[in-house]
């Protein structure tokens, strides 16, 4: 039935592929198109490449998972040879040298070929919103994934059976399984083809037949387009508008979907002054799938100088009139929704410049589209997020209006969701329109706060559409990594260090012979955020970006989207997905519930998974692992673990391994490397301060050839056993941290491509780093000599040339070596922590820290520091903790242009009254941007303990009075007692002599 239909879809006949042209849809089937979006799926990224040898190694990627970046760096002379010869010698590579597994590789080889055959299609249906399109993508990548199914887990059984001392020939499970999807990839060259020409025959037909209707402008005049919040957004925009600069300014509009954009802009044209100002007022909405000629006909219609006749006229007449109509005049255009540089480049030469203060706004998610149109920066207009107030203000307008107020009794719940909506002005306005139709119950409005994201993605189909719109404009490649960063938990900021090894290890990242994997996906990233799909979280001191964060709308969108892909589950013990919904799943997430663990459910799933390949959990697995034969990356850096899991031998595909462990020294099994053959991250965290803590490795990891990034609290490092000698970790670029009892040089020789390399000092004997000059990528440098090791650094203090990040913290070098550091030509970041340099003169000179931006200097004994302006003329940051010594800040300093920010703690009173002092003296010169903060921790520490101080020896005083009272109480006691026995004796003495009388 599904074969039928999908025919039935590609036979449509030249007349209906012409209706559907009109439609915006290339075919047009409702009934289909529903029944396609039932079984929707992602596109494989690992399919996708821009090239023709790229093409064959990305399938490869997709279908061997195994050794491939090893393959490419010694192969890169084969990239020119043809296709079936390297697919073989790939093949060779990878199956011959690592397993010695007996493949059938002409097989192998039809199936890669076949595969290799979708690349022209991949890159050209991204592109085009077809739902048959999609169907195939989805139908390649299933193929894909059973053959990388079959041939990994065959790679699991065969590895085993090795262990056991028994061989596994070829299996015929295998062989007849890889036969089916070879049968599967025919049946879909087939449709492809067809498609293709259909798709050709339509594009016939748009340029003899389509008569062109003209589009309207789109832009509503009617609606509410109140402002409530950005009122300063809108007189800034309102100001750049009506300015009094002559030449023509093109004005970008830049953010995120549903932040405002439109109706900001709407808000500007609509303002009375533009009619009297502006000669021309046009407005049209360019969309995703533009068209030159929509966009004339829309600004000419806007214009009102639109004639029936025109709608026969070409492109180029269509042109003419329009620019002429503009010649001359003080115009206003508006370009909304604009996706695409190349909408810009083929109109932006109808705006003519006759210095008459016209003026070019234009709408966009993306940065890049914006930078393209006006390369200067300061010239577009950001938009922020709403803050709470402004969330508020707007929430209640929407619901109750301007004549009405909010209840009382909901203000509290009102407020709630408004912070819920995390200054989003769309989340507010969809949100306020639900809460419009319900009951104005506390309890109502209390239901809708608790699931506000998912009950917004689920009940608001424009919602949906807003949000998928910037999905569907991604490319393949893109779209798997924008759904990667759901696995993340909300609310917290995502670092994208971490994210960008996720990345490599999932495979999602497609090499290239220039950059490294890392520096590929920090460009995929950059397109992510030039996109506004992510924003920036935390920078580092460089300016760089440290952590991302994604709005919680998009991200509840994005993990339903995952679902609906089947590309990522996160299941939550709170609220528990069943087990069909979740049925082999290949990410799978685990959050922990209130209790801290999650349910015994959840995590059976895990072992009941076999086709799982990434699991990120936040409670322990336990066994549950061992059925997870063919994972690749397992982060269970929020869980508690004794040590070091031996399960993890058994998981010979993982790349990425990221765990965190109680005990303070932590063993690694010495069969680790033979098992784990394709790892390429691993972490430890551990829970006792580094200094107690340390990891030993086996000699055997120098020969894990993928390996790129290995972080420990403290490693031991041994150099390669006998026979090893040739043994060198090519890929590896991330060291944190080794024992310097470890960095010798032949240690140093052997990681010669470490980009970032932390060293802890534990001997007590003198540490050279001269030999640290042969790490020639070495761009980060983390020195920390641990208390009590009374080492000397500084006899040969050579330092790498070009290092970008220098950490020293406990090194004890005198001042006077400083001109060691600073000649560093390339030297961004400096941090000298406790003792890192030592003296009470510190004399800079000039020509040294030419591209320093900030300068952190913690707990020393300098006094003395003499430096003026050029002595640092990039600086950006000082920051100075813990040094009560420093007399003052050199007062030039406040002169270096690009300082931002001055920052003490527990300084001096002198050393603060000299920030302040230069803090004064730029305001004066009219500087207002250098900011100053002085946080004298003592000051606020000693009046509590004094405080503290009083009140416990006000209690003491106080007990000492209760035992003296007490004491006193007793002693009047007992003197009582003794004066009632000595008045009962006196009494029974004179009873006695009375008696004695009377006798």
């Amino acid at each position: 039935m599904e074969e039928d239909k999908e025919f039935l879809q590609l036979r449509i006949d030249s007349d209906a592929a012409q209706n559907s042209l009109t439609a915006g849809f290339v075919f047009g089937d409702r009934d289909l198109k529903s029944y396609l979006r039932t079984k929707e799926r992602t596109i494989p990224p690992m399919i996708s490449a821009n090239e023709m040898i790229k093409k064959n190694i990305t399938v490869i990627r997709a279908l061997f998972p195994l050794r491939v970046e090893a393959v490419l760096s010694r192969r890169r002379a084969d990239l020119e040879e043809s296709m079936v010869n390297l697919s073989f010698k790939i093949l060779d590579n990878i199956l011959g040298e690592q397993y010695q597994i007996p493949w059938e590789k002409q097989q192998i080889e039809s199936l890669l070929e076949s595969m290799c055959c979708f690349h022209d299609f991949l890159t050209r249906s991204w592109k085009k919103r077809s739902c048959v399109a999609r169907c195939l993508e989805r139908k390649i990548r299933d193929a894909a994934y059973k053959a990388e199914d079959a041939i990994e887990s065959y790679i699991s059984q065969h590895h085993f059976a090795e262990n056991e001392g028994e061989k596994l020939g070829w299996s015929n499970i295998v062989n007849e399984n890889l036969k089916l999807v070879g049968e599967e990839i025919k049946s879909i060259k087939l449709k492809v083809s067809r498609l293709d020409d259909l798709w050709r025959d339509a594009k016939d037909l748009h340029h003899k037949h389509y008569s062109p209707i003209a589009q309207p402008s789109k832009f509503a005049s009617g609606g509410d387009h109140t402002m409530v919040g950005f009122e300063d957004g809108s007189l800034q925009l309102k100001d750049r508008i009506l300015g009094q600069q002559s030449r023509l300014q093109i004005i970008p509009v830049v953010g995120m979907g549903g932040i405002g954009k439109t109706t900001l802009v709407k808000n500007a044209f609509q303002d009375e002054s533009i009619p009297h100002y502006f000669d021309i007022a046009a407005w049209v909405t360019v969309s995703q799938n533009y068209r030159e000629r929509d966009i004339l006909l829309g600004l000419l219609e806007s214009m009102r100088r639109l004639t029936t006749e025109m709608h026969q006229e070409s492109d180029e007449d269509l042109s003419e009139c329009l620019y002429k109509c503009l010649k001359g005049k003080r115009y206003l255009v508006v370009m909304d929704d604009m996706w695409h540089k190349e909408a810009w480049e083929n109109i932006k030469r109808l705006f003519p410049d006759d210095n008459m203060g016209s003026r070019v706004l234009l709408t966009t998610r993306l940065s890049d589209v914006a930078a393209y149109a006006n390369s200067s920066c300061n010239d577009h207009h950001l938009m922020r997020l709403l803050n709470e107030n402004e969330s508020w203000n707007l929430l209640s307008f929407k619901v109750f209006g301007d004549e009405e107020s909010c209840p009382t009794e909901l203000e509290e719940v009102g407020k709630k969701i408004a912070l819920s909506c995390k200054g989003l002005p769309f989340s507010v306005v969809v949100i306020s329109g639900l809460l419009s139709k319900v009951p104005r119950t506390r309890e109502e409005w209390e239901s809708i706060a608790k699931n506000l994201n998912s009950f917004l993605i689920a009940n608001d189909g424009q919602c949906t559409e807003l949000l998928s719109l910037s999905y569907d404009h991604l490319p393949h490649h893109l779209k798997a990594c924008f759904l990667y960063t759901g696995v993340f938990p909300l609310d917290l900021e995502i670092p994208i260090s971490n994210l960008i090894k996720l990345w490599i290890a999932e495979g999602l990242i497609k090499p290239d012979s220039s950059m490294s994997l890392e520096e590929v996906a920090e460009e995929y990233f950059d397109d992510l955020l030039s996109r506004n799909l992510v924003l920036v979280g935390e920078r580092r001191l460089n300016g760089k970006i440290k952590t991302c964060v994604i709005h919680d709308l998009l991200k509840d969108w994005c993990l339903s989207k995952a679902v609906k892909e089947k590309f990522s589950h996160t299941l939550n013990a709170n609220i528990y997905c069943c087990q069909e919904i979740i049925k082999d799943p290949r990410r799978l997430c685990i959050r922990k519930d209130s209790s801290g663990g999650a349910g015994a459910d959840i995590l059976r799933t895990i072992g009941t998974s076999p086709l799982l390949r990434s699991l990120l959990s936040w409670s322990n697995p336990h066994d549950e692992l061992r059925c997870c034969k063919l994972l690749r990356v397992l982060d269970l850096s929020k869980v508690d673990l004794e040590d070091f899991p031996s399960v993890i031998l058994d998981l010979i595909h993982l790349r990425y391994v990221f765990i965190r462990c109680e005990q303070r020294d932590i063993y690694i099994s010495a069969h680790l490397p033979d098992a784990l053959r394709n790892l390429q991250t691993l972490i430890i965290s551990q829970n006792w301060i580094p200094k107690d803590s340390s990891v030993r490795l086996h000699p055997g990891f120098w020969s894990l050839p993928h390996l790129r990034h290995i972080q420990f609290g403290t490693c031991y490092f041994p150099c390669p056993q006998e026979g090893d000698e040739k043994s060198v970790l090519e890929n590896l670029q991330t060291l944190l941290y080794v024992s310097s009892s470890s960095c010798t040089e032949e240690f140093i020789e052997r990681i010669p491509n470490v980009k970032k390399l932390g060293i802890r000092v534990d001997q007590r004997k003198d540490f050279p780093l001269g030999h640290l000059v042969n790490l020639h990528k070495l761009e980060t440098l983390k020195c920390i000599v641990e208390p009590r090791s009374y080492v000397a650094i500084s006899r040969e203090l050579t330092l790498p040339l070009y290092l970008k990040k220098l950490t020293l913290k406990g090194t004890r070098i005198p001042w006077t070596y400083m001109s060691i550091v600073g000649s560093l030509p390339n030297l961004e970041i400096l941090k000298l922590k406790e003792d890192a340099f030592r003296g009470s003169e510190w004399d800079s000179i000039e020509g040294e820290f030419c591209q320093l931006t900030s300068l952190l200097i913690e707990g020393t004994d300098l006094q003395h520091w003499r430096a003026d302006k050029d002595h640092f003329p990039r600086l950006q940051r000082l920051t100075i903790w813990e040094c009560a010594n420093l007399e003052e800040i050199p007062p030039d300093i406040g002169n270096i242009p690009t300082l931002q920010s001055i920052e003490l703690d527990d300084a001096s009173p002198s050393a603060a009254e000299s920030a302040w002092q230069i803090k004064e003296e730029q305001e004066l010169i009219g500087n207002e941007e250098l900011q100053v903060w002085v946080h004298d921790l003592w000051k606020y520490i000693y009046p509590k303990r004094k405080e503290k101080e009083k009140e416990a020896e006000r209690r003491r005083q106080e007990a000492m009075e209760r035992k003296r009272k007490e004491r006193d109480d007793r002693r009047r006691e007992a003197e009582d007692r003794m004066k009632k026995q000595e008045a009962e004796f006196y009494g029974k003495l004179r009873q006695l002599r009375r008696g004695r009388k009377e006798i």
